[in-house]
């Protein structure tokens, strides 16, 4: 279930090296805490992208829904594409 949140909401900016393929991957828990921050204040298409980033697909398609049809059939499309591509990234084992 999403929540809605009453009154103006302000924009929410992630810092763009949250998205940068060439610059280190935060920690997990500056992850955390940026996802946390931009789903609080109802910036649902950062907070998606942040979780395709911290390899967290599951809680970007739950975070989709909350953003709506269109954000929902993106964060799907995007978790059926194979590895590498739409800047999804594997892991090394």
């Amino acid at each position: 279930m999403c929540l809605a949140l009453n009154g103006a909401l302000t924009r929410f900016h992630i810092d763009q090296r949250a998205f940068s393929r060439t610059a280190p991957a935060p920690l997990a828990t500056e992850f955390t805490k940026l996802i946390t921050e931009a789903t609080i204040m109802g910036d649902f298409q950062a907070a998606v992208n942040l979780c395709f980033r911290a390899n967290r697909p599951a809680d970007a398609l739950v975070l989709a829904h909350c953003g709506g049809p269109t954000l929902f059939r993106q964060a799907q499309v995007r978790n059926d594409a194979p590895p590498g591509e739409l800047g999804l990234q594997t892991r090394g084992a």
